[in-house]
């Protein structure tokens, strides 16, 4: 192809993309929405002071402040794997699983 070409097939390119953007929404909604919930900033220190919590009940070992603070979907998921290696979800293995890694307080700090 000769020069020209390629030059007129760039320009009706960008004239067609400048064309789009001109009727794109200034908004966009969100792209990730579970279950219809659309995550907005302010659920930001919210979402973080329940990480915060997790953490916290499972540092001091206490089943009762970890069932308060975890749904029981994600408990039975939790004990179901424990079955797999002999364990339970007790006061030891929370403070072992507390231990054993960050924290999910330190997912909201990266």
């Amino acid at each position: 192809m000769e020069r020209s070409s390629w030059m007129l097939i760039v320009l009706v390119s960008l004239g067609a993309a400048l064309l789009v953007l001109a009727f794109v929404p200034g908004a966009w909604p969100n792209p990730v929405v579970e279950d219809g919930v659309v995550v907005e900033t302010r659920a930001v220190p919210e979402l973080s002071g329940a990480m915060a919590a997790v953490d916290a009940a499972c540092r001091a070992g206490d089943g009762e402040q970890f069932a308060a603070v975890t749904t029981a979907s994600y408990r039975r998921g939790l004990e179901r794997r424990l079955l797999a290696v002999d364990g339970t979800l007790d006061g030891e293995t929370l403070r072992a699983m507390a231990r054993s890694a960050a924290g999910y307080a330190q997912w909201m700090q990266r």
